[in-house]
């Protein structure tokens, strides 16, 4: 990234890591002292450059983890950057105009973060594990 980017070429820039390199996500858990499953948003980035992950966190906030060490010789360390809730909802707010790939998951997202009712938790977890779920996919990229 130049260093006399603008916010919008800087916004564009980081969607084009999330359409490539991120996930955005409606994380599950349960909550065994309220008997019950909490839904928080998510979006992360995974790669195995770090200072990828220092300029995000620099940018946006958020955590990096050392998310697994190499398997093998030739394989390098993978980094997660991820950011989650409120902090999710600005990062996507502010790149929104120029995700392409994952721009369905991030309406999925702003769905989620309007919905009226609690009951609806679910059924944006399930749409949003839908289109992250891995393999092929018939529909062809944008052009």
């Amino acid at each position: 990234m130049k260093k006399d980017a603008t916010p919008q070429e800087i916004a564009a820039y980081t969607a084009g890591i999330i359409d490539g390199e991120g996930s955005i996500q409606i994380r599950k858990t349960f909550d065994k002292r309220n008997n019950n499953n909490y839904y928080c948003l998510r979006v992360t980035v995974v790669n195995t450059d770090e200072r990828l992950m220092q300029w995000m966190t620099k940018s946006y906030g958020g955590y990096v983890l050392d998310k697994c060490p190499p398997k093998g010789t030739n394989w390098k360390r993978a980094y997660c950057w991820y950011i989650q809730g409120k902090r999710a909802e600005s990062f996507l707010i502010l790149i929104f105009a120029y995700i392409t790939l994952k721009k369905e998951q991030a309406i999925v997202a702003f769905s989620f973060i309007n919905k009226q009712w609690h009951e609806e938790n679910e059924m944006f977890f399930i749409k949003m594990k839908e289109l992250n779920r891995k393999g092929a996919k018939s529909e062809s990229l944008p052009t």
